[in-house]
């Protein structure tokens, strides 16, 4: 399991990975970490928690190893993944105090790609903004991200969820095509985004 681990997380410089009964999945800041994400096996089903210091929470549930891994590599890059771009939310705010909504919009089609995103209607499997007069919605796969939110909420949600899709599509792209029949793309957004399978 550990060489599968391996392979798949793309940055084995910063993870640690142990086994025994159970295998746990952590950066190296830390030799006692205190957030991890944990597989167990417990009566032929892998258990994938994500844990934060004593407490933990089911976060998949599987009879295929591989499909344990892949969640459990997701989980853990959610948890350690660094989608900040504090320049741009800085400027997204500036902006919309300025009542300058085109100016955000360009910034957020230079920064992101558009496939990832709709604003004014929803669009599924995309973050979608919906503005009712100065506020806003965000959803994506029909669940709300934010809800009655300040404009300026708003589009930094949307910013921000979208920066987690351009990360997690990428890693996506990158993984051997066996592990892809063991989730779609669709599941592995959701994974990340949403937490849970």
């Amino acid at each position: 399991m550990i060489n599968k681990i391996k392979e798949l997380v793309q940055d084995n410089k910063n993870v640690t990975i142990k086994s025994d009964m159970e295998t746990i999945i952590y950066q190296n800041s830390s030799n006692y970490p205190e957030d991890y994400i944990k597989i167990k096996q417990e009566h032929n089903q892998y258990i994938v928690l994500e844990v934060h210091r004593n407490s933990q929470s089911e976060k998949a549930k599987t009879d295929d190893e591989d499909k344990a891994i892949l969640c459990a590599i997701i989980l853990y890059k959610k948890m350690y993944d660094d989608i900040e771009d504090h320049e741009a939310t800085t400027q997204i705010r500036e902006y919309l105090k300025c009542k300058d909504e085109d100016s955000v919009i360009k910034l957020i089609s230079c920064k992101i790609d558009h496939t990832f995103y709709a604003i004014d209607n929803e669009e599924f499997s995309r973050i979608s903004l919906i503005k009712n007069d100065d506020k806003a919605e965000v959803k994506f796969y029909g669940k709300y991200l934010v809800e009655n939110a300040s404009l300026i909420r708003g589009y930094i949600v949307l910013f921000d969820f979208c920066k987690k899709l351009s990360i997690i599509s990428l890693f996506y792209k990158k993984i051997p095509e066996n592990y892809k029949h063991v989730l779609s793309i669709d599941e592995t957004r959701q994974l990340y985004v949403f937490g849970v399978l």
